[in-house]
Order: C-alpha cells, then sequence, then structure tokens
C-alpha cells in the first residue's frame, strides 16, 4: 500500500470477513496442543488473561470451519485447497525456532489443511523475531498471514497488557514499528473500552472491563490464543507455608516455610 508492506491500510485478501477469522478458531486442536506438548504445564484456552477468567466458550469444530468457508465463497478445489476469485487459501505462518514452536505449528498447518488451507511454515531465528524492527522477519512488522508468540499480564492488573490492542498501538512503518498491536487491528469498541478502564477505580467495575475487553477482542476473532502456560513447582511432602504465585519467585516467602 504506497509501497509500505504491513500498511495499517491494506486489506488482508483471507480475514476481512469474520466468519473466516471464526473457522481458523475453530480449526485448531487446542486441547491436543495442550495436552500433547505441555502436559501439566498448560492448558487450552481462549482468552489472554487466564489469570482473570476462562473467557468465552470455545471448541474444536473443523465441520463448523469448512461450513463457514462454503458459505464465505471459499470453495474446495480438485487439490484439497481452497479459493475464491481466483486467489487460493494459501497463507504463510512465522514463528521463533524452538522444538515446542516447531510441534506446535506443524499441528496448526496439519488443522488448516483439513480445512482446504495450505499453510507454508517459516520459522525465524528467535534473535532475529524477537529483535529490532528493521528486519522484515521481526515480529511486529508481521508481513505473512500468521504469527505466533507467547505473551502475558505482567501484574496481577491485567490492564496494561489489553491496552497494548488498542488501534492507537498499531506497529507501522509511521511509528518505526515500535507500537504493541501487531495484527492492525482496529476495533471502536475496544478502544472505548480500554480507555473507560483507565479512569475507573472501582475493582468490582474494572473486572467486568477485563472481561468485556477480553470477549471483544475474542468474538472478534482477532486473536486466537492456544495454551495458558502454567507455572510448575514441587516442594516436599508436609512442607507448610508455602504460597505460590504467578507473580513472583516461588521462594518469596520462605520465612514463613516450616519443615514437616
Amino acid at each position: 500500500m504506497n509501497g509500505e508492506k504491513s500498511s495499517p491500510q491494506s486489506k488482508s485478501p483471507f480475514w476481512q470477513d469474520k466468519n473466516v477469522r471464526q473457522a481458523l478458531a475453530l480449526a485448531i486442536d487446542r486441547k491436543a496442543m495442550a495436552e500433547n506438548l505441555y502436559g501439566a504445564g498448560g492448558s487450552a484456552t481462549n482468552t489472554v488473561i487466564p489469570t482473570i477468567w476462562e473467557g468465552l466458550p470455545w471448541q474444536y469444530d473443523p465441520k463448523q470451519a469448512n461450513a463457514l468457508l462454503d458459505a464465505a465463497g471459499w470453495k474446495m478445489g480438485s487439490d484439497g485447497i481452497r479459493a475464491k476469485d481466483g486467489v487460493s487459501f494459501s497463507i504463510t505462518f512465522r514463528t521463533s525456532v524452538n522444538a515446542v514452536r516447531d510441534k506446535e505449528s506443524q499441528l496448526i498447518k496439519n488443522n488448516l489443511k483439513a480445512i482446504g488451507i495450505n499453510v507454508d511454515l517459516r520459522p525465524v531465528d528467535a534473535g532475529v523475531f524477537f529483535g529490532l524492527p528493521d528486519n522484515p522477519d521481526n515480529l511486529a512488522r508481521f508481513e505473512t498471514n500468521l504469527e505466533m508468540y507467547t505473551n502475558g499480564a505482567s501484574f496481577p492488573d491485567v490492564q496494561s497488557l489489553q491496552a497494548t490492542y488498542t488501534s492507537d498501538q498499531i506497529a507501522q512503518k509511521s511509528n518505526g514499528w515500535k507500537g504493541t498491536q501487531v495484527m492492525r487491528w482496529t476495533n471502536p469498541e475496544y478502544d472505548q473500552t480500554i480507555k473507560e478502564m483507565t479512569t475507573t477505580l472501582d475493582p468490582a467495575k474494572r473486572l467486568e472491563l477485563f472481561k468485556k475487553a477480553d470477549s471483544i477482542l475474542m468474538g472478534d476473532y482477532a486473536v486466537i490464543p492456544l495454551v495458558a502456560r502454567a507455572g510448575l513447582a514441587c516442594y516436599t511432602k508436609g512442607l507448610t507455608g508455602v504460597n505460590l504465585t504467578s507473580w513472583d519467585s516461588d521462594l518469596w516467602n520462605t520465612a514463613h516455610w516450616a519443615k514437616p
């Protein structure tokens, strides 16, 4: 768009239709991913704030995903790949090189192939993917159709995380790709919810705003959560006073531990 790749003004030939984005969410087997690749260390999820709530209901349903793509005009070809208006549903999917992520990528590729979407995997060295945005393979540049990385709240109050998805945070050439919102997604209702959050102090109201913002994000299928990764720890049977938290070291209150 005007000589700029990944411009916020450009329109994806695949993701403009919400039904197609929903089909993508339905087609990925998050439960299999969590159980086979993470075990007790992770659980399938449909929220970016799993410390707050379980998120909107979701399911793995390739049959419904196929139906949504059919209705959206993406017809299955003889080669098993869908196409619409002369455009093949062939996409590129990028993430950093990592043993677990490689397996996740392959699972997603297989899931999408089952509904007629061809996926070209392009793993990127972590130093590049998470490095400076002057490299087109940097995650902020997002010059592919899909990309995957880990993100999460750094504090019990999740406002700072949710604010990274507002439209004024879109990463683009004009801001040196320093914005925190890489999907180039715009939703006025979401922006307004985050704005209201910044002036709301009542804890109960804040909780409802956290859930509302997450519901908008999930309901528009701008982000597809996969696995909520849990912290793992073990301690001697009978040890008392242990109070584990996601927000500090497992040893934060050792002064209160008592041996068996």
